[in-house]
């Protein structure tokens, strides 16, 4: 490489000058060297964001899919348990009515036991046994039992 001769305006010597130029080459190497170092480093790091992102992205995907099955299967057992609540109302209702009738007919001085046996639902000789409950406004409830005789 060849040296140019440049004009000095300021008070340095042409030694000093090279000194200078050669210290801020040196200087632009080693930068040159942390730059490409920072610039594999933020490679790395964006390849990594980029991964993470990816996977977020499949976690998303898959809690949200296990969400809508969850909604669903919720929403079908909110309507099962409904009506087991209302079945349970239901068999509440003539457990009540049945201990109602056995208290009433003990205070009327009935055995029960002896008749016990001889209720519809045991015998062979009733078909259609129903016993039906219903709730009326005034919190009451009205039972009914039906049985009918074979022929």
């Amino acid at each position: 490489m060849k040296k140019k001769k440049i004009k000095l305006t300021s008070n340095i010597s042409q030694r000093q000058y090279d000194k200078l130029l050669k210290a801020l080459f040196n200087r632009i190497k080693s930068d040159e060297k942390c730059f490409i170092k920072l610039s594999n480093s933020l490679e790395y790091q964006q390849k990594r964001w980029e991964l993470a992102e990816q996977k977020l992205v499949g976690d998303y995907r898959m809690y949200d899919s296990k969400l809508k099955l969850f909604v669903k299967a919720n929403k079908e057992l909110k309507k099962e348990n409904t009506k087991l609540v209302k079945s349970n109302f239901e068999l509440t209702r003539a457990y009540n009515g049945m201990a109602h009738m056995c208290k009433t007919a003990k205070e009327s001085g009935i055995d029960i036991e002896k008749y016990r046996k001889q209720l519809p639902e045991y015998q062979s000789q009733y078909t259609d046994f129903e016993q039906k409950h219903e709730l009326l406004e005034s919190g009451k409830v009205r039972s009914t039992y039906t049985a009918k005789r074979k022929k």
